[in-house]
């Protein structure tokens, strides 16, 4: 009978064992699964579910890019949010943001801090609009922080920008149909790279891209490329620079600075040399790209700088002896890109 006792009770034990090892099994399944679940975002626009685009990989981003549709012409592209899952404090940063409280009275100084990290982060559509607008209000006079003044807060925030932001909405915010919000972010930053600051760090990601260490991605590139031909294209570039010179800084000594490093990237063939790599670098990936030849050809691109040269002579006032010592400056220095006939005699350089 005792032994007969003995089997009931280890009998039980081995069934308590089993159950409690069944419901730990069950539990770790519940678990993994929810995690799963979170793991899996949306990309961070999402498009005509009609057309489903192909994404890409950045090796920069681990977030997903969706590649441009081609649109009718008739068609307006919208950029529609997403929604992430965030941090209360993520949030919270936001919210800042949305409700546009930098344009109150004693703002917190670590605003410039608190939209890199948001943009960092796999921000939503309203998110990034929201940082975008305090960029453009800033650019405005605003409030106290302009991303276009040199300085390590604009640095800090041009690096995540030219990184994430860029590359993240520039296929679509490019189209040629968008709606009013779309327009206004591709305005800013537009706007925000248009500086020594912006510039410098849009070339210096083309240069690690272009790289022998690098892992070469011709979509990528490309959207770079079309971002600086954007943002160089036309024949203000040089009379809105020379503008920015006053605009921005008050000592002369910054002013000279902030020429100095414009004619080194105009005129010193830092834009020139880091855009004439793009075509090899992709043509090594097997893709095809098509650059503007004043973006990548030494004669062309003096041809451009001639253009906006004599665009800002044209522009400037007689009485503007700052302005056009600057001029003179950056001539000379076009000088240096050994296209002398191309930069004085082309017909084609006069008159636009």
């Amino acid at each position: 009978m005792v032994d007969l006792l003995r089997k009931v009770k280890e009998t039980k034990k081995v069934q308590s064992k089993i159950e409690k090892f069944e419901s730990l099994t069950l539990n770790e399944k519940n678990h993994r699964s929810r995690s799963n679940s979170r793991a899996r975002t949306k990309p961070i626009i999402e498009i005509d579910p009609e057309t489903e685009p192909v994404p890409l990989l950045t090796a920069l981003s681990s977030k997903l890019i969706d590649k441009p549709i081609e649109q009718p012409a008739d068609t307006q592209h919208t950029l529609t949010p997403s929604k992430p899952a965030a941090s209360t404090h993520g949030r919270q940063a936001s919210d800042v943001f949305i409700q546009k409280d930098y344009l109150k009275n004693n703002a917190p100084p670590s605003l410039s801090d608190d939209a890199r990290e948001i943009l960092k982060c796999q921000p939503d559509i309203e998110d990034i609009e929201a940082v975008l607008a305090y960029v453009q209000y800033g650019i405005e006079g605003e409030h106290d922080f302009n991303i276009k003044v040199t300085g390590p807060k604009s640095s800090k925030l041009l690096r995540v920008l030219v990184t994430t932001t860029v590359p993240d909405l520039w296929p679509n915010l490019s189209l040629p149909k968008i709606d009013e919000s779309a327009k206004r972010m591709r305005e800013t930053l537009l706007y925000a790279f248009s500086s020594v600051t912006g510039l410098e760090a849009l070339l210096e990601q083309v240069r690690y891209l272009t790289g022998p260490s690098s892992s070469r991605n011709g979509e990528v590139l490309d959207i770079y490329a079309d971002f600086l031909s954007s943002l160089l294209g036309g024949s203000d570039v040089v009379l809105k620079f020379l503008s920015d010179t006053t605009r921005l800084y008050e000592k002369e000594v910054q002013r000279r600075l902030f020429w100095q490093s414009i004619v080194a990237l105009l005129a010193g063939s830092k834009v020139l040399s880091s855009a004439a790599s793009i075509p090899n670098a992709v043509a090594e990936t097997g893709s095809t790209l098509t650059v503007p030849d004043w973006l990548i050809q030494g004669e062309e691109y003096s041809k451009w700088l001639a253009r906006n040269i004599i665009k800002a002579a044209i522009e400037l006032g007689p009485n503007e002896t700052q302005s056009w010592t600057n001029l003179s400056i950056l001539l000379k220095g076009g000088l240096s890109l050994g296209y002398k006939g191309k930069l004085f005699n082309d017909p084609s350089s006069r008159g636009r």
